[in-house]
Parts: C-alpha cells; sequence; structure tokens
C-alpha cells in the first residue's frame, strides 16, 4: 500500500498521519470518533464526558461540551438532516446536542447500564438503544412515538457486547457468552438466529463489510463469516493480541483491526482476507478508531487524534 504522496504508512511501518489533532490543555483519553460534514469536522468524546468539535481545515478543537456529567462518552451519531448529535455515554444515557450546543436528554423509560453502543439504521431512519435486557428501537421522526423492544433470548447475566445491521430490516447481536443472535425487526417478538460461534469466548467486536461479518473474540481469534450464514466461518485468523476494535471503510475493500494496548493496526483486503499491512500508533494505547463514512480518511485516538487517508 502506498499513499501517492497523501501520507500513509512508510516502508519501516512508521506512522505518517496527514493530520495529527490535540488540545492545548487538558488532553484525555477519547473513546469515541466520528466524522461529519462532508469530512469537514471530526467530533469526539472523551472519558470524562466532554464531547469536541474539531475543524479539520484549520485543525482546531472549536468547541468543547460537557455532556456526560462524569460519565465517559462511548458512543456518538450525528443526523445530518436534523443536524443533531446523537451522544451516548457509558450509563446508558443518551443526549442530544443540536446545532447551537443546546443539549437535552432523551426520555428512554428503562434505560440501563449497557456495554453496547447504540447503532443508527439510516435508510429506515431508525436508532437502536442496547440496554440491559433488550433493545430499544426509535424513529427519528420526531412526529413519530413508535418504539418497538425486543428482549433478549440469552441467559439473563449474558452481557450484550456489541451490534451491526445485517440489513435494512435485521441486525446481528454479540454476547458475552459467544453467541450471536439475529433480530429482524419486522418479527420483534422473537429472533431469527441463535448460535455460539466462538467457542464460549466473549465478543468483543463486530463489524460488516458488504456480505461479510468480522467477529473479533476474547480468545485473540479474527472469524470471518458470509453474513448469511453463521454455522462456520470462512476464515479464521489467530492474532499475537486480544482484537477489541474493528473498523471497515465505506467501501468496504478494507479492514482495520487493533488493540488497546499493543499499538499495532493491521490492516486487511476484504476480498481476500489476507493481512496486507501493519502499522504502528503514535501513542501507548488505541482508544477508538473509525473509518470516515464517505472517503478513505481514519482516525485513530488515545488523547490525541491521528487521521491517515488510507488508500488500497
Amino acid at each position: 500500500m502506498r499513499s501517492g504522496g497523501r501520507g500513509l504508512i512508510s516502508d519501516e511501518n512508521e506512522e505518517i498521519p496527514i493530520k495529527l489533532l490535540r488540545k492545548l490543555t487538558k488532553n484525555e483519553t477519547i473513546l469515541s470518533l466520528e466524522f461529519i460534514k462532508f469530512d469537514n469536522t471530526l467530533i469526539s468524546g472523551n472519558i470524562s464526558g466532554v464531547l469536541d468539535i474539531w475543524d479539520l481545515e484549520i485543525m482546531r478543537c472549536t468547541s468543547s461540551i460537557n455532556i456526560g456529567f462524569g460519565s465517559p462518552i462511548i458512543k456518538t451519531i450525528y443526523d445530518d438532516k436534523r443536524e443533531i448529535i446523537y451522544v451516548q455515554n457509558r450509563k446508558g444515557e443518551v443526549y442530544l446536542v443540536d446545532q447551537f450546543e443546546n443539549i437535552r436528554k432523551m426520555n428512554l423509560i428503562g434505560t440501563d447500564y449497557s456495554l453496547a453502543k447504540m447503532i443508527i439504521l439510516p435508510r429506515s431512519e431508525n436508532v437502536i438503544f442496547p440496554r440491559e435486557n433488550d433493545l430499544l428501537l426509535k424513529s427519528l421522526e420526531t412526529s413519530k412515538n413508535e418504539e418497538i423492544i425486543f428482549n433478549y433470548p440469552t441467559e439473563k447475566s449474558d452481557k450484550l457486547i456489541d451490534i451491526e445491521s445485517l440489513n435494512d430490516n435485521s441486525v446481528l447481536l454479540g454476547f458475552e457468552s459467544g453467541n450471536v443472535v439475529i433480530w429482524d425487526l419486522r418479527k420483534p417478538d422473537s429472533h431469527a438466529y441463535m448460535n455460539n460461534v466462538t467457542n464460549n469466548s466473549p465478543i468483543l467486536s463486530i463489524k460488516r463489510s458488504f456480505n461479510r461479518l468480522w467477529i473479533s473474540s476474547f480468545d485473540s481469534k479474527l472469524r470471518i463469516f458470509n453474513r448469511n450464514c453463521f454455522d462456520y466461518p470462512i476464515k479464521e485468523i489467530t492474532s499475537l493480541n486480544v482484537i477489541d476494535k474493528i473498523s471497515v471503510r465505506s467501501d468496504s475493500l478494507i479492514t482495520v483491526t487493533s488493540n488497546t494496548i499493543n499499538t499495532s493496526m493491521d490492516i486487511f483486503e476484504n476480498k481476500s482476507l489476507e493481512r496486507i499491512k501493519t502499522f504502528k500508533f503514535h501513542s501507548t494505547e488505541v482508544s477508538s478508531i473509525q473509518f470516515s463514512n464517505i472517503s478513505n480518511l481514519f482516525a485513530a485516538s488515545s488523547n490525541t487524534i491521528s487521521i491517515w487517508d488510507l488508500l488500497s
């Protein structure tokens, strides 16, 4: 992989980010990243519950908003149609931040702490909020007050770890037990499929690339499945370190995996499922990784943020 002069990595596996972002004071561990506004802006959430808005043209933080009231921000979703940022903290609380930086807490009755992060289903304009014992689906349309609840079919002690959309109508849930569950939103009263895919090892991350699903687990395995079959993986990769983060480029051609403590990040080609490059992050940990939804831009964070243009 080479960048054609736009910045990627050298033959010595040294990182060469095209942008490096850091605040002038109080840089804290960043747990969430998201490119918005045609990649002109990046939003990040840190361990103290502060939402930072970065202007990527001038490479500066233009606004800091205290959202989490001391609780770490673990996920943001930007609704570009309404110019609203959904912010989820580790307590399971969700706040809305508008373009004028007004903050409003969502009324999610029964919301409990969950390890999993909310996801948006863009075409159906629905957001799924994970809770301790169930999922709550709500419409982004303020005129609609529709809610759908899906109760987990697993043991009550089994914790939901991650969620990923399979298509416009179904999502895949990954649990601490190694179970995956498919929920068809059109049939909310029951699950469509359940199977243990990791030999009881806790699932850590799930990401979809076209018709494939990448699933990492605590046993240092990275398993790739066809989207429509979870009986057997099409490939199983053993990593030197536990993979706890996966991000897929917007065109689904490459996937990046990382481990929080080990600062190496692996790049896989999705067609061949082969590792094509490994490169080092500049810090002592990788707390978050994220591709842009519309381009090759890729960001990784610790208490600062590096951005690469990952061309294949």
